[in-house]
């Protein structure tokens, strides 16, 4: 039986895990296997460009739509701090938001906000 390459992580060459000639990268979202210190934190933003909603009538009301651009934002931040070999704890905070930027689409839209939050631990099991 041949013997299996270790996994090389953190090498002084690669940032990210590897194992053999294949390169583990990390999806958004999903935390990864390996037991490590680590933090992230990235801002994250958008916008709508130039909304311009017609105005028309339903019935005997008349509906003026939002006219203006609306802004996006996500701060996800992330911490896991390794135990030991085999345990990690982690913690995560993310805020996402959404707001009108300027009067028309502000009263139209609002300010909206999103939080969650999460506190955990990885085992290593094998």
């Amino acid at each position: 039986m041949k013997a299996q390459p270790a996994l090389e992580w953190p090498s002084p060459t690669h940032k990210e895990p590897r194992l053999g000639n294949h390169t583990f990268s990390q999806p958004l979202g999903i935390l990864d296997p390996y037991i490590r210190t680590v933090t992230t934190f990235n801002i994250r933003g958008g916008t709508t460009m130039g909304i311009d909603f017609p105005i028309f009538r339903v019935g005997e009301n008349i509906v003026v739509g939002p006219r203006g651009d609306i802004a996006l934002m996500s701060i996800p931040a992330r911490h896991e701090q390794k135990i030991k070999d085999w345990i990690s704890f982690h913690i995560y905070l993310d805020v996402v938001g959404r707001l009108g930027t300027n009067v028309s689409s502000l009263f139209s839209q609002g300010v909206n906000t999103q939080i969650g939050n999460g506190i955990g631990w990885k085992l290593r099991v094998v």
